[in-house]
């Protein structure tokens, strides 16, 4: 993580710093992505609803970013 400011309920912020996540590919979670130019590229299948992305149906993790320029790459944990 570059320049990222990790909160007491686990969410990360950013101005214009890149946020990296690794997960185990069989991890769920539900993630909330705000930017206002950054991307997202993900190694693991998810699925979008709206801002939102998401894998699995039951409960996992809950991840809140949000970035002002700085993007999001989400790879999968070996």
């Amino acid at each position: 993580l570059h320049n990222v400011n990790i909160d007491a309920s686990g969410a990360a912020v950013s101005v214009s710093g890149d946020v990296e996540l690794e997960l185990p590919d069989s991890t769920n979670f539900w993630l909330g992505y705000d930017t206002v130019s950054g991307e997202i590229d993900c190694e693991v299948p998810v699925q979008r609803d709206g801002e939102h992305y998401y894998r699995g149906l039951s409960m996992g993790c809950d991840i809140s970013i949000s970035t002002t320029s700085g993007d999001l790459k989400i790879e999968r944990l070996d």
